[in-house]
């Protein structure tokens, strides 16, 4: 009987809670995407399908049957592991009280609760978390078996269990090992029960005969890429990923390891005198997997650490309840034992908060790529997916959102064949305006860069952004409108050991941009004698308060073997204008600075670090561009006076790429802000303060007022939907070191909501 059932369902549906909670939120990735294909297909397709994967079929069984009730959204494919999730917290009680008692076995559901790993493959469409159960079950029923031998209806659950296993994941073998190592050598065990142990173990061994060839053959023919790395680099990630999961953004140490070290020799020594056969069953159980993910160590198989999950729950439980019975005065052992679940419970809770908030954290968003294409893409354009893996995640998205661009998956084949690859991608140039191409995995579709260095080297590139651990890249096409017609300018660059670098002219497609579209520009150099070191060419479009809507860094690349000093060089960039820029001219800068250092090179001609080149007027788009078009950083949806605040961005000034960069006192913060006006009151205001708050909300005397387009342009003169980003500059003159807030107000009034915390140091 449970004792205490309402202890065990509330800490249940807290489970519950935290593994269904945002289960859309997340895009899916290309594994889940691969889920999907698989599970579409008949069930005899499945298995001959995954005969030639590294995981075998049952999963995508289930997932078919599965989506056959709940449907093909993002929840419907997510929510069996969400059910298998809340089932393996569940295991963990049953296996606690099996082997222990009931504190023992709540406290491990608490921590098993709010496992952060538990949680975010609770969350994926994928065969991890059916592994886990399936081991748990195994573990549970063996226990069982070996304690009350000769009951049949034990024995085939085990086995059915077993087969499930096997069918399931290469890794789950392991689990076998642990407890049939177990059984062979608990004590109690009469050779006439030993003898029925192992005849149990082979009916699920014969069932799985027919696929076994097919496991080996995989195991040993699958290409892996071990990570070089430290003892200590390993040991460290794998302690932090066991306790913390894959969201946890802090660099520990040492200190991790060895308080998780610390709390497993506590266990150890609680178990070893009493309750050996626990501790060989649970140390076991979670030793192996550990293993087997430091033989094959790479970010891609700390999955396997999940598998260690259940026996490393129990084992700190164990742990904290034999702290709490320890030492004298018994106030000081509940003490210590309280401040470490309490310490476990606020880091997870905090590793939780970031695999819900933090975008950097988040899985490879698909999603976010195809709507952002939908928003500024045309049917004049075109798709380039570089891997073959991406194909099915891509196309779920794609059809969702009625995409009306061609998409070409390219390579055709492995091995790649350069010549076809070249010959795809010149016809698919020569058609296209602009080519979205999505890189993902490409050492392994693309080892030698065949396709991207095409690419870079014949089209105009302008933008290059991580969606996860995928890159899309827009390039525009080289048709011009015309000739291409170079323009004069004279800007003399000085480098420290006095090489003359020239840029001599320019040529652009137009003189008028859109925001969303591609500006194409052409800058002839001409170079005075080699290169002494590595520069970058930066082209930015600014406006009249020098705030970037547009820029592109690119090297510049040394004189080619067949060309002499003084020969002109012509090089071509693609500037992508920013959504929500606000009309109006804007100048357009080239220059060049020091690879290393970011040291701006000098115009010998005016002293300034750029040289200029033009006007060019950017004009309101004759539809706005939706949200999808726009990448925020620190997204809010706040209504006041007329006005929507759909989200900011916050950084030091220089430093959008790398948002993280720390802060000091004086150095000047980046804000942009997202704004549009709604039709429920007129907007009073044509100005926004800008106050800089302790994290407490107390004031620090730092405020600043701004046009609340960040130029003149009145929201009068908005259009309906339409986001306009407006940017503004803020000195952190005078603050101390500490946590801060930005805080905003119309004509006096404070919006509800302020930026994220950040740091000053």
């Amino acid at each position: 009987m449970i004792k205490r059932p309402t202890s065990i369902l509330l800490l249940l549906l807290l489970a519950a809670f935290l593994r269904s909670y945002q289960l859309a939120g997340q895009s899916l990735w290309s594994d889940e995407g691969n889920s999907l294909a698989l599970a579409r297909r008949g069930f005899v397709e499945i298995a001959q399908r995954t005969a030639f994967d590294i995981h075998p079929p049952l999963y995508y069984w289930l997932l078919k049957v599965w989506i056959a009730l709940w449907g093909e959204s993002e929840i419907g494919l997510r929510s069996l592991s969400v059910g298998l999730g809340v089932g393996l917290v569940g295991l963990i009680y049953l296996l606690g009280i099996e082997l222990f008692n009931h504190r023992v076995a709540l406290l491990a559901v608490l921590l098993a609760g709010v496992s952060p790993l538990q949680i975010y493959y609770s969350q994926e469409a994928r065969m991890y978390m059916l592994l886990a159960v399936l081991s748990t079950l195994t573990i549970l029923l063996g226990v069982k078996i070996l304690a009350a031998p000769n009951k049949g209806w034990l024995e085939f659950f085990y086995g059915l269990t077993v087969v499930a296993g096997l069918y399931t994941h290469y890794a789950y073998p392991l689990v076998l090992v642990v407890i049939n190592l177990v059984a062979i050598f608990q004590r109690r065990q009469t050779p006439m029960l030993l003898l029925r142990w192992l005849g149990l173990q082979l009916v699920p061994l014969l069932l799985y005969l027919s696929w076994l060839p097919t496991a080996w053959r995989q195991l040993t023919t699958w290409p892996s890429e071990r990570q070089a790395a430290s003892v200590l680099e390993m040991m460290t990630t794998l302690s932090e990923t066991l306790l913390y999961g894959l969201s946890w953004p802090y660099e520990l140490g040492l200190p991790v390891v060895g308080g998780l070290l610390v709390l497993l020799l506590v266990a150890t020594i609680a178990l070893i005198k009493r309750e050996r056969p626990a501790l060989w069953l649970l140390g076991l159980w979670l030793l192996l997997p550990v293993l087997l993910t430091l033989v094959t160590y790479s970010p891609a198989f700390l999955k396997f650490l999940l598998v260690a999950s259940p026996p490393l729950c129990l084992l700190l439980a164990v742990a904290i309840a034999r702290l709490a019975g320890a030492g004298r005065p018994r106030w000081f052992g509940r003490a210590v034992s309280g401040a470490i679940l309490a310490s476990l419970i606020v880091a997870s809770s905090l590793a939780v908060y970031f695999y819900f908030t933090d975008t950097a954290l988040a899985r490879d968003n698909y999603r976010g790529i195809v709507q952002f294409i939908k928003a500024v893409g045309s049917e004049q354009d075109a798709v380039i997916l570089n891997a073959e893996g991406q194909q099915d995640v891509f196309g779920y998205y794609a059809g969702q959102a009625s995409l009306p661009l061609p998409v070409f998956p390219l390579p055709r084949r492995r091995p790649l064949d350069e010549g076809q690859t070249i010959s795809d991608l010149t016809q698919i140039a020569a058609t296209a305006d602009k080519i979205y191409t999505v890189y993902w995995a490409s050492r392994q579709a693309d080892p030698q860069g065949v396709i991207e260095g095409w690419l870079d080297n014949h089209l105009f590139k302008a933008t290059d952004q991580w969606y996860g651990n995928v890159r899309l890249v827009t390039y525009a096409s080289s048709h011009w409108p015309g000739t291409v017609e170079f323009r004069e300018t004279n800007s003399h660059f000085e480098s420290d050991s006095g090489n003359e670098i020239h840029l001599t002219g320019f040529a652009l497609d137009s003189f008028a941009a859109t925001p969303g579209d591609i500006l194409r520009v052409a800058l002839r150099w001409q170079l005075k004698a080699p290169l002494d070191k590595g520069y970058t060419v930066f082209v930015q479009l600014l406006d009249s308060n020098n705030h970037l809507v547009a820029q592109r860094d690119v090297s510049l690349e040394p004189l080619p073997a067949d060309r002499s000093a003084g020969t002109p060089v012509e090089a071509a960039y693609g500037l992508f204008i920013e959504p929500g820029t606000p009309p109006g001219r804007h100048r357009l800068i080239a220059g060049l600075y020091d690879s290393q250092t970011g040291q701006r090179l000098l115009v010998a001609e005016s002293r300034a670090d750029f040289g200029a080149l033009a006007e060019v007027e950017v004009v309101r788009p004759a539809a706005p561009l939706p949200l999808e078009a726009f990448t925020i950083q620190q997204p809010l949806v706040v209504e006041l006076k007329g006005l929507k605040l759909w989200g900011l961005d916050v950084y030091k000034v220089g430093y959008r790429s790398a948002p993280a960069t720390p802060l000091r006192a004086g150095d000047p913060l980046h804000v942009t802000a997202y704004w549009s006006k709604t039709e429920a009151e007129p907007v009073e205001s044509d100005s926004v303060s800008i106050r800089v708050d302790k994290i407490d909300g107390s004031p620090t005397g730092l405020e600043a007022t701004y046009r609340l387009a960040g130029v003149e342009y009145s929201p009068a003169e908005w259009q309906s939907d339409e986001i306009v980003r407006a940017q503004y500059d803020l000195s952190l003159t005078g603050l101390e070191p500490g946590w801060y807030r930005l805080r905003f107000s119309l004509t006096g009034e404070v919006l509800e909501a302020a930026s994220s915390p950040f740091a000053v140091q």
